[in-house]
């Protein structure tokens, strides 16, 4: 968060910080985020949400104790983890299907915290199983 610009001179540079930090993001993916993330605003490109508001949150409040939601699912629940997460470690993952019956886990290779960017087929596939196994167990 600290080193997410706040503006960039144009479309180019927009574009290239995209692609350095999600080396995976399909062009549609790109082409999402550069148009309902940004904007165009006197001559630079700027974020449309208040990009330096989220960091200072995001880097000075104290995390939020999730355990005891993860623990307290009472219904099958679906993690998908980026096998290059920087966000949630393997062991976590584990210790959240170890901790609840009801958690279902799965990691996808070649993929950032970002899965449905950077393997947007692989996500859809493993969302679609998931929720077909729960209408027809078994399958």
């Amino acid at each position: 968060m600290n080193q997410t610009p706040l503006r960039f001179d144009d479309w180019h540079a927009a574009r290239a910080f995209w692609q350095a930090s999600r080396p995976g993001l399909s062009e549609q993916g790109l082409a999402s985020r550069l148009a309902h993330s940004m904007k165009a605003s006197e001559g630079v490109i700027t974020w449309r949400h208040d990009q330096q508001g989220i960091a200072e949150a995001r880097l000075s409040i104290e995390p939020t104790d999730l355990w005891p939601a993860v623990r307290a699912l009472d219904c099958p629940t679906l993690f998908i983890r980026g096998a290059r997460s920087d966000f949630l470690p393997a062991a976590t993952l584990q210790a959240m299907r170890d901790c609840n019956a009801q958690v279902r886990t799965a990691e996808v290779a070649d993929a950032s915290h970002y899965v449905h960017d950077d393997q947007g087929e692989v996500f859809n596939r493993l969302v679609s199983e998931f929720l077909e196994n729960l209408v027809t167990p078994g399958r």
